[in-house]
């Protein structure tokens, strides 16, 4: 989708300035301007942000962070609406894009913390400066990655890669000797002790490779960082979250740009792999009443002409709760969100419409479980 705001500035402050230059045009000009100016505010894009719930609902409205233990929502022409954490599945602010940031701290956890200045690094701890002013230490041990120009145009490095990225992109493998305000060391089997300017060769420091997160949920911040948090908690404005390698930290709700479940927040079923039904075939998935909600994304695969619609039913303990709309091979991977709490047995049947002889067939991926606590 085309982004008309920045052109929409330009031609707004334009329409200003030519609104005040009565001296020297006739009358028509101050209307023509103003009704420019009303076009130009016509066609922006209405802000929305999106609450995603783990019962399928989806709301969208100005969020705020102001309550205590939750999220409001103010939807257009529309009550505000209460939202509490433990019933949220994702949230997306519109209209707040991440800056690249200046440097950036990547933990073994995967979590990315974005800040302006690395103040230190010894072998107990790494000191980032962040934007706001507010300083993080990390223990080391705990650190995969220091970016300190990471918003160069650069392919990543190999996740399990120990060494220097230049700001050419090119590595040298090595163990890290020693990382100060001026330059990197490592020890190279081959080449031995090496020095790096980190002021203007070197794109990144990598001391070791990133593991599995435990993190429940993802939050984005527009800083560029992005914080594994174990858990959540909004107070006046603030979200406090305690975080992988960081441990508790607040942030402004102004500066978060979404929340989403973490690999720690949701089960994957099926391995990973994608299960095929035919029409008025099914599959049943185990629960086993702990968890509360199941999600998946549903779709015809694109082998299939598009003249034989399908729909993906669910059934929870043998009754049917939720089924999908008409879909055929042009339409694009649906998400169905479904609660599932207190349920032993959750069915996915697919149905078809249209003569038998044409061939159809729904396709399931990325079934995840939300669990309950």
């Amino acid at each position: 989708m085309l982004d008309r705001r920045p052109l929409n500035r330009t031609v707004l402050r334009a329409a200003c300035r030519a609104s005040h230059c009565t001296r020297f045009f006739p009358r028509i000009t101050r209307h023509a301007a103003r009704l420019l100016v009303l076009i130009v505010l016509a066609s922006q894009p209405a802000l929305a942000d999106t609450v995603s719930l783990i019962n399928g609902r989806v709301i969208q409205g100005k969020v705020s962070f102001d309550a205590r233990e939750g999220l409001v929502v103010l939807p257009k022409n529309l009550p505000s609406q209460r939202v509490e954490l433990a019933d949220l599945l994702g949230l997306t602010i519109d209209g707040r894009d991440a800056k690249p940031p200046k440097r950036r701290v990547t933990l073994v956890s995967g979590a990315q913390i974005a800040g302006d200045e690395v103040l230190a690094v010894n072998e107990r701890e790494v000191r980032l400066k962040r934007s706001d002013g507010s300083l993080l230490n990390f223990n080391t041990a705990l650190v995969s990655k220091i970016d300190f120009r990471p918003a160069d145009a650069a392919p990543a490095p190999p996740a399990s890669f120990v060494g220097v990225q230049l700001a050419t992109g090119d590595l040298a493998e090595g163990e890290i000797v020693s990382v100060d305000e001026r330059e990197a060391k490592i020890s190279s089997v081959l080449f031995g002790i090496q020095s790096f300017d980190l002021r203007n060769a070197v794109r990144s420091v990598c001391f070791r490779g990133t593991g599995a997160s435990g993190a429940r949920y993802l939050v984005r911040t527009a800083d560029g960082s992005e914080w594994h948090a174990t858990s959540l908690r909004i107070d006046k404005g603030r979200l406090h979250i305690e975080s992988d390698g960081v441990g508790r930290t607040e942030l402004n709700g102004d500066t978060v740009t979404s929340i989403e479940l973490g690999p720690a927040g949701a089960e994957p079923m099926t391995g990973g792999q994608p299960v095929t039904l035919a029409p008025g075939q099914s599959r049943e998935f185990p629960l086993g009443t702990k968890y509360r909600a199941a999600l998946m994304t549903v779709s015809v695969p694109t082998r299939f002409v598009p003249n034989r619609p399908v729909r993906f039913v669910v059934a929870i303990d043998g009754k049917e709760v939720a089924k999908t709309d008409a879909l055929t091979s042009i339409d694009g991977p649906q998400l169905l969100t479904v609660s599932v709490t207190g349920a032993q047995t959750m069915t996915v049947r697919l149905d078809a419409e249209g003569p038998p002889q044409l061939g159809v067939a729904g396709t399931i991926t990325d079934v995840k479980l939300v669990r309950a606590n």
